[in-house]
This record gives structure tokens, C-alpha cells and sequence, in this order.
């Protein structure tokens, strides 16, 4: 069918439908950009997880769960979480988490 023949609903409704398209791939983009520049802030996380104390594992759960929606390269965090917790206690933490 030629453009010219399309009615005007068929013509909305392809420029809805690429407008949403541009949408999702302009959000999955952002969370892209954003997890890889916050992947820098990993060392920073792992220390400040380090000083909570008692608290440490709920506070790293937390941000291991946040990190994995935002694109946070989850290796680095669970390198962080064996550094921070020992082999153990950081696996268990990082499998509950990423579960």
C-alpha cells in the first residue's frame, strides 16, 4: 500500500508506534550509560558497605539489587562482595541478591 492510500489512523498509528520505539531504545540507552559511569563507583560502594558494620549485608543486598536494574556490571560487585564479606558469606549474599 502506497502512503498515499494509508488512511489517517494507519498513519498515526505507525508514528505512535515510532515514537515508542524511539522512547524504550532512548531509556535503555540511558540506563546503559548510567549503570557503565556508576560501575566506577563500585570501590567506593564496597568501602562504605565495609564501615556499616552490623548492617553491611542488608546495605549491600540493597545495592546489589539496585546496581543489577541499572545496568551495574554485576562481576565488579561481586568481586566487591568477596573482598568486603569473605568467600562464603559474600557468595551466599550475591546469590540472594541476584535472585
Amino acid at each position: 500500500m502506497k502512503p498515499s492510500e494509508m488512511s489517517a489512523p494507519e498513519k498515526g498509528s505507525r508514528a505512535s508506534m515510532a515514537l515508542r520505539v524511539a522512547l524504550a531504545l532512548a531509556a535503555i540507552g540511558a540506563l546503559v550509560w548510567l549503570g557503565r559511569r556508576a560501575g566506577d563507583q563500585v570501590p567506593r560502594f564496597a568501602a562504605w558497605v565495609d564501615s556499616l558494620g552490623f548492617w553491611a549485608p542488608a546495605a549491600f543486598f540493597a545495592g546489589y539489587v539496585l546496581a543489577t536494574v541499572a545496568f551495574v556490571p554485576g562481576s565488579l560487585l561481586t568481586l566487591a562482595a568477596g573482598a568486603v564479606f569473605g568467600l562464603w558469606k559474600g557468595t551466599a549474599l550475591v546469590f540472594a541478591a541476584a535472585t
